[in-house]
């Protein structure tokens, strides 16, 4: 089978990149992580979580590591996880992205998140 070169150098970099996180880590995740075309995402439940937060855990023991969930179901409790995973909700208006930071500067804003700027 024939690899496309673009998504495989695509795929690399994303995956250095990755690998190489270091300091203070903010993963976000908007809604189900649904994506077009691909119906085969979950939605956010607490098995799911849990999964997540221990493959994160195992991936990067020496780190220090945020999951913010944007518009996750409200049933969905995160309290057992001692502030390692934050819950917020975008505005209708946001829940699209089109190119403005708007609705994420707002959340960050209000949850008191500082992005360090990358250099």
């Amino acid at each position: 089978e024939e690899v496309n070169k673009n998504n495989q150098d695509r795929f690399n970099f994303l995956i250095n990149r990755f690998k190489s996180l270091q300091g203070k880590i903010l993963f976000v995740r908007q809604g189900d992580g649904i994506n077009v075309d691909y119906h085969n995402n979950s939605p956010m439940t607490p098995q799911l979580l849990d999964r997540l937060i221990n493959a994160l855990n195992n991936y990067f023991p020496q780190q220090t590591f945020k999951l913010l969930l944007l518009t996750s179901p409200p049933s969905l409790d995160v309290s057992k996880y001692n502030g390692q995973v934050i819950k917020a909700h975008l505005e209708n208006v946001y829940d699209r992205w089109e190119g403005s930071d708007q609705g994420y500067d707002d959340v960050f804003s209000q949850l008191e998140i500082r992005l360090t700027p990358s250099l």
